[in-house]
């Protein structure tokens, strides 16, 4: 697959002024159109591109196009404006890339179009005059498989704004050409502003001057903040009618429900208008747009409507400056957000299960993350609260085949994120090496107090490492339960097996209750500890030759002691899967509670 970089591609200004002179000498609106594919292609770096105009309700059809051959006919079978991929494209109001057109289910059912386009990779572009999408450019390399860098993107996303205000400006029923001049000086503005913003990321400037540079440029008070809703930086032109604006950062302000559903839209990536809210002191209308930092929001950027009504060019600004202070947030570290920041963020959502599967690889992908098997690690205590240094520091102990990927404080205890390798059973040895790992290391040194870490079993790929966080910390809330001052430090999920929800909640005086009812007569007695050990390699292994080969004794010695154990316990174990279940779950008990050794049944 091959990257193409930014390198040699035309500026934004450029740009603008290529369009400029188009606007100004064609007459025939497709022909501007095709004016625009072209300088879309250039300023993209790729091969092709096709743009797509509303034909009727919710579809789109092919406009124009540039490239060395002509493949829109085809495209007109596999874009619809109904597809999921234009679908996404419109939803999302921002770039959306199809690594492999040959397997992305968004393009899967046309298939054979995309062959015979010879698309490997396409990313497409909504441009959008206000809140109406105008048109969507597709754009790709030729039978190349191509990795879009985020410049690229960018780049695209500017250069649509651009393309919206003068598509916008050109349907309006007024004189075409002042139409076009207008629509080109609002290109021109935006893009000069963008310039402007651009240069105060580079140089590290902070984001009160950020915000004075928005409202100087649209007359208009402006806010930032940050993704806690506090605000960060504010900026008053001179000129502006001195209203109150109101403040969002105030916690019962944001608890109105216009507000509260007005943020949770912005944090989801959508721009949002507020109307005036004179009892909570919002006596301006306000435009807030999300500030996208990575694959999440950081903040909002808010625009208040002083003096003049909001229009097309109020938007397109906002949507410019927020990316620009997403620019500045990423490059000078005003957010304090690196890399490390943005994969704990991640891993928090993952968690938790606040993305969606189908979002987790892009999202992943973003944050310089791969997707694969994973297991997770939760690193509690028992005693006064670990520290999560104390934490890390056992975590940088970790064998050298398995690298610490990410890392995030939940509910007071450190989770972790750690890649396996793959195979049939993928990472089982891997997990156990890291058991072994960090059992040992916890185990040498006072410094970890009762510190003690659950390990989940292996999670295919990460839209399961959900489940596996909540075993892993199950694992920790089991051994928090019992306290048992002779459990091992460390424990996989697997050591645990099915019980393991039930005991991380259990009351553990009912459980030792039940575990003597089920195998009381087993460990009453020394003399019965062979039979104790039977039943853990038994249920273990399932049948009675494996569970002979593991205890090192003839197979009818197997069959005797089952026998035996029927008599005591009146536990059937072969062939009644409920007295499995009961004489595993009251083994497990006793086994925690410190009443028979944790390791029983294994080699010595």
């Amino acid at each position: 697959m091959q990257t193409r970089n930014a390198a040699g591609r035309p500026s934004l200004r450029s740009a603008v002024d290529a369009l400029g002179d188009v606007v100004r000498v064609i007459a025939d609106p497709s022909m501007l159109a095709t004016s625009m594919a072209e300088t879309f292609r250039k300023m993209v770096s790729v091969d092709r591109c096709a743009i797509f105009f509303p034909s009727g309700r919710d579809e789109f059809r092919v406009g124009c196009w540039s490239g060395q051959a002509d493949y829109t006919p085809h495209l007109r079978h596999l874009i619809t404006g109904k597809d999921p991929f234009t679908a996404e494209i419109l939803q999302r109001n921002a770039p959306v890339v199809i690594p492999d057109s040959r397997t992305d289910w968004r393009v899967a059912d046309e298939l054979d179009t995309t062959l015979r386009c010879n698309v490997r990779s396409m990313v497409g572009v909504p441009i959008f005059s206000g809140a109406v999408p105008v048109a969507i450019a597709y754009l790709d390399d030729e039978g190349s498989a191509t990795r879009f860098s985020s410049a690229q993107l960018d780049t695209a996303r500017e250069f649509a704004m651009l393309c919206g205000l003068v598509l916008g400006q050109r349907e309006r029923p007024d004189s075409v050409a002042r139409a076009r001049e207008t629509g080109l000086a609002l290109a021109r503005r935006t893009q000069l502003l963008s310039e402007d913003l651009g240069k105060l990321a580079y140089r590290n400037a902070s984001l009160a001057e950020f915000a004075s540079l928005i409202a100087d440029a649209l007359n208009r008070p402006v806010s930032i903040y940050d993704s806690e809703w506090r605000r960060v930086a504010h900026g008053q032109p001179p000129r502006c009618l001195r209203r109150p604006a109101g403040e969002l950062s105030d916690p019962s302000v944001r608890a109105h429900p216009r507000v509260e559903e007005a943020i949770a839209h912005v944090t989801a990536g959508k721009a949002q208008m507020l109307p005036p809210l004179p009892a909570l002191g919002l006596d301006l209308r306000s435009l807030v747009t999300p500030i996208p930092l990575g694959a999440t929001t950081w903040g909002g950027l808010a625009v208040f409507e002083a003096g003049r009504p909001f229009d097309e060019y109020d938007n397109h600004v906002t949507s410019v400056a927020a990316l620009r202070v997403a620019l500045a947030l990423s490059t000078a570290h005003l957010s304090h957000r690196t890399t490390e920041e943005l994969r704990e963020a991640f891993v928090v959502d993952l968690f938790r299960g606040a993305m969606a599967a189908e979002a987790i690889p892009r999202r992943a992908e973003a944050v310089g993350l791969r997707d694969g098997p994973h297991a997770v690690c939760v690193v509690g205590t028992s005693g006064p609260q670990t520290s999560a240094r104390t934490a890390r520091t056992l975590l940088e102990h970790l064998p050298s085949a398995t690298a610490l990927v990410a890392t995030a404080e939940i509910d007071g205890w450190l989770a972790c994120l750690l890649p396996l390798p793959t195979g049939p059973e993928p990472g089982r040895a891997a997990v156990e090496a890291l058991r072994d790992n960090l059992a040992s290391v916890v185990s040498a040194s006072s410094n970890y107090g009762r510190t003690m870490a659950g390990i989940s079993t292996p999670a295919k790929d990460l839209a399961h490492c959900e489940r596996a966080y909540r075993d892993a910390r199950q694992v920790v809330l089991t051994l928090q339960r019992f306290d048992n001052p002779h459990l091992p430090r460390v424990v996989s999920a697997d050591e645990i097996g099915g019980g393991l929800a039930l005991l991380s909640t259990a009351q553990v005086d009912e459980m030792r209750v039940f575990a003597q009812d089920k195998l009381g007569p087993l460990h009453t007695a020394s003399r019965h500890a062979d039979l104790l050990a039977t039943v853990h390699t038994f249920l273990r292994t399932g049948n009675v030759l494996r569970c002979a080969h593991v205890l090192g004794v003839h197979e009818n010695t197997i069959r005797y002691r089952l026998t035996k154990i029927e008599e005591l316990t009146g536990l059937a174990l072969v062939g009644d899967p409920d007295a499995q279940v009961q004489a595993s779950l009251a083994l497990l008990v006793l086994r925690l509670t410190g009443e028979c050794d944790w390791n029983i049944g294994l080699p010595k």
